[in-house]
């Protein structure tokens, strides 16, 4: 696992449901039964863990969105956050992907991991093998 392997255990998943309410999740905790499984939790903020600025982030993000919305995939506003809540990065939850291509687009925006909600709960899912390093794109 990487150096940041707990803090990804660790983040808390809200996500923002069409009627303005928050559900979060934390590790294996399972999703209220109105969602529909499974989806992911991709962004495309930080890759690899490394800061950058928040406008180069928010155009990743925008062109991650875009992506899921040309894939013809279904999209919530979703923001990850450590308990401490001293760290968060926007993201959103997408239904509409196999696991492969939630892990794929995941690798493709250089991230470490993305979250998987299933029937059985949320799942930490990496996107390289930790020993690999960083993810080219």
């Amino acid at each position: 696992m990487t150096e940041y392997a707990q803090e990804y255990l660790d983040t808390i998943v809200e996500i923002t449901l069409a009627d303005g309410q928050a559900i979060a999740l934390s590790d294996g905790e399972h999703a209220p039964a109105q969602m529909p499984l499974p989806f992911y939790v991709l962004t495309a903020w930080n890759p690899a863990s490394r800061e950058r600025a928040g406008w180069v982030n928010a155009v990743d993000q925008s062109l991650l969105e875009g992506v899921l919305h040309g894939r013809g995939c279904e999209t919530l506003p979703a923001l990850g956050r450590d308990p401490r809540g001293t760290w968060e990065e926007p993201g959103v939850a997408a239904w509409g992907l196999t696991q492969e291509e939630a892990i794929k687009l995941g690798c493709d925006f250089g991230q470490n991991a993305i979250f998987a909600v299933t029937d059985e709960g949320r799942q930490l899912l990496w996107c390289t093998q930790p020993a690999e390093g960083t993810v080219e794109r």
